[in-house]
């Protein structure tokens, strides 16, 4: 079911197969399988496992559609073959930006009950954006850093990539 967007939970399964059963005469009607029951039967089938879904914005979603997919390579098609960059992946570019942020959600921890727990965060939300590029050859463009900030600062660049650029703006 997971191929067509649909996962079901441990006691989702665990529900399907007392159904099942039930209508096969192998368990009463008056019992039910446990999620001791599933724990068995995710051993017995170990191409099986219980992960944690990522989420999918709905619009992600709709454009990962088949016919989406089919018209975005009928396209890129064309294109290659209207500027003959067919054997040019030197000339083939991709290029993508990931905001970043310095706050993190910290982890449940195992704790006494007379201790209060913290984890030091930068108390608000600042976002840096990078942008990457590449060609289809493998050559890579240095990475560009946009900065929350009004004024740039020469140490936010310390440690990065040789060639690296970076700049501010408002919001980062």
């Amino acid at each position: 079911m997971v191929s067509y967007g649909y996962g079901y939970t441990r006691q989702e399964v665990t529900d399907l197969a007392t159904d099942f059963a039930h209508t096969i005469n192998i368990k009463p009607r008056n019992e039910e399988l446990t999620l001791r029951w599933f724990e068995g039967f995710i051993k017995r089938w170990p191409e099986l496992r219980v992960v944690k879904p990522g989420s999918l914005e709905i619009q992600r979603a709709k454009c990962g559609s088949v016919a989406n997919v089919e018209k975005y390579f009928a396209s890129l098609e064309q294109v290659v073959h209207k500027y003959n960059l067919q054997d040019k992946p030197h000339l083939i570019f991709n290029i993508d930006e990931k905001g970043i942020t310095l706050n993190h959600k910290p982890p449940n921890v195992v704790s006494g009950i007379e201790c209060n727990t913290s984890s030091v965060t930068t108390g608000r939300s600042s976002t840096t954006t990078i942008l990457g590029c590449g060609s289809a050859s493998g050559f890579a463009v240095p990475p560009y850093f946009v900065f929350e900030g009004k004024r740039m600062m020469n140490e936010l660049m310390n440690g990065a990539t040789p060639g690296a650029v970076g700049a501010v703006s408002d919001s980062g």
